[in-house]
């Protein structure tokens, strides 16, 4: 995977849009690194304890997409 840059992220600060945009990017410039799969939708929103991820990819192999649900607390 290429190496990010993610010092600038404060994660015990509020999630802004500007961060939440900064995620996002980060995440689909690591995604687009795989040749196998076209990311199809990443979002990045808060709740009480973190932050949850929603990606969704699809395969090119086969065409067919799945969501993946990641919390991070």
């Amino acid at each position: 995977f290429p190496s990010h840059d993610i010092s600038g992220y404060c994660i015990f600060e509020p999630l802004t849009e500007v961060s939440k945009n900064a995620v996002a990017e980060d995440i689909k410039t690591i995604l687009n690194s795989e040749p196998r799969i076209i990311t199809e939708n990443v979002s990045v929103d808060e709740y009480s304890t973190g932050i949850l991820l929603e990606i969704t990819v699809r395969y090119r192999t086969n065409n067919l997409s799945t969501t993946m649900k990641l919390s991070f607390d």
